[in-house]
């Protein structure tokens, strides 16, 4: 168990085809950042231009907001910026998420863009805890045909030694159904992330999960949420995306590969100011060695640094976890 703990604390550190997905944001800034950088124009704060990775048609975004009473609905506007200098206009940001104080937001932006820019009203601004983004292709290329799709969300359910191992179904956080249907086996690696996101809403887990789900599904185009399992701060461990499919959340990497989160955000920057700290718990670092655990057993993975790794030590990754 302390070899397990010990490979943990260090996994998540800085550091038609199908396109690779992958969970790095362009852009993840705590509210107080937002305030001091983004620039006044009239009655908005701005963003500077975010880059993109190539030509993007969909902008979307992940909010948690200070209190219940914020409206996610058009709260941001988005634009995009073209190869050529061309700026689009601005477009309201649709709510496809609201959950008390957590939200999802997307737009598909007028034309390609190869830079994005956000801004909200300077007297929304202060209501904004802590605010991700991600810019992709408008059209998603992960999916399935109908007849995979078909097999892919049968309910086949959590496998009995993982349940064993105290791993929670998906049912438990109340996970809409995927549309995934990209078989994976066999796995032979795990990356380790975190969400950069709170790590409760009203003390609610549930919640949080829900809104990385929608995220993923409704913000950025995913056939399901790209993790294969979350770990929360009170150790318990909780089934994302089916073990058995491909993930969605190191890039080029993903064949293989186990993608297991910490729901909060752990890697000392800015963006994890007013996110509960960035030091995971005991009991999230138990809760998540109990899980490698079991899945090593299952798959046969040695428990060594080659085979567990965080985000940015991933091969062809040149980020770290979301937020560093």
């Amino acid at each position: 168990m302390l070899g397990l703990l010990a490979l943990v604390a260090v996994a998540c550190v800085p550091a038609g085809a199908q396109r690779p997905l992958d969970d790095h944001p362009a852009l993840s800034v705590s509210g107080d950042a937002l305030r001091a950088s983004w620039s006044e124009e009239g009655e908005h704060l701005v963003s500077p231009p975010i880059a993109t990775e190539g030509d993007v048609g969909r902008l979307a975004v992940m909010l948690e907001g200070r209190t219940g009473a914020l409206a996610p609905d058009g709260l941001f506007e988005g634009r995009g910026v073209a190869a050529d200098g061309a700026v689009g206009p601005w477009q309201p940001l649709e709510a496809v998420f609201h959950e008390g104080a957590l939200a999802v937001a997307r737009v598909d932006l007028a034309s390609p863009a190869q830079e994005v820019q956000l801004r909200l009203r300077i007297a929304d601004a202060p209501e904004v805890v802590n605010l991700t983004v991600a810019a992709d292709p408008s059209v998603e290329v992960d999916e399935a045909s109908a007849a995979e799709e078909a097999v892919a969300t049968s309910a086949r359910g959590l496998s009995a030694d993982l349940a064993a191992a105290g791993i929670l179904p998906r049912s438990a956080w109340g996970a809409r159904a995927r549309r995934c249907g990209n078989r994976d086996q066999p796995k032979v690696r795990m990356a380790i992330h975190h969400a950069v996101t709170a790590r409760t809403q009203g003390g609610a887990y549930e919640p949080v999960l829900r809104m990385i789900q929608a995220f993923h599904m409704d913000g950025r185009g995913y056939c399901d949420v790209g993790y294969h399992f979350f770990v929360t701060a009170d150790g318990r461990v909780w089934e994302a995306r089916d073990v058995d499919i491909l993930g969605g959340h190191s890039g080029n990497y993903n064949g293989g590969n186990i993608g297991i989160v910490f729901v909060g955000c752990f890697d000392g920057s800015s963006a994890c100011d007013g996110l509960g700290g960035t030091n995971p718990p005991e009991a999230m670092m138990a809760g998540a060695a109990r899980a490698i655990g079991a899945l090593a057993r299952k798959f046969n993975i040695p428990i060594d640094a080659d085979r567990i790794k965080g985000h940015g030590q991933q091969p062809y990754q040149a980020t770290a976890c979301p937020g560093s």
